[in-house]
């Protein structure tokens, strides 16, 4: 079975399906020693549909609970557009523009403009 990290490098929503599949194998994923960025600093991803997204983050250290009964702990929220094809994409704090996490979903679907990411290990 791939690893956690391994899921993270795959893109679009076949990653998220993937990762649901992990999960309901494997149980609940709670990141290593993960640290989200601050509530209040600035993450980006780039979207395959609406090119670079930047906001604030506004929550850390959620629980995202998937249809299906499918669990992440440790999950970021933040401000920034996404599509369905943007699970798995990079995002990068600023300033500096190191990599803090990973796309995980959105709500209220594509064109959603509340982002979820899971912070690196």
């Amino acid at each position: 079975m791939p690893s956690v990290r391994g899921l993270r490098r795959l893109a679009g929503s076949a990653a998220l399906s993937l990762a649901l599949t992990a999960i309901a194998v494997v149980g609940p994923v709670t990141p290593a020693q993960a640290a989200a960025p601050p509530v209040g600093s600035t993450v980006c991803h780039v979207s395959g549909v609406y090119g670079l997204q930047c906001g604030p983050v506004t929550a850390v250290n959620l629980t995202i609970t998937f249809p299906g009964g499918g669990v992440i702990h440790g999950a970021f929220r933040y401000t920034a557009c996404i599509s369905a094809r943007d699970n798995g994409t990079p995002v990068y704090g600023l300033p500096g523009g190191q990599q803090v996490g990973n796309v995980i979903g959105g709500s209220g679907g594509a064109g959603s403009c509340t982002t979820f990411a899971l912070p690196l290990p």
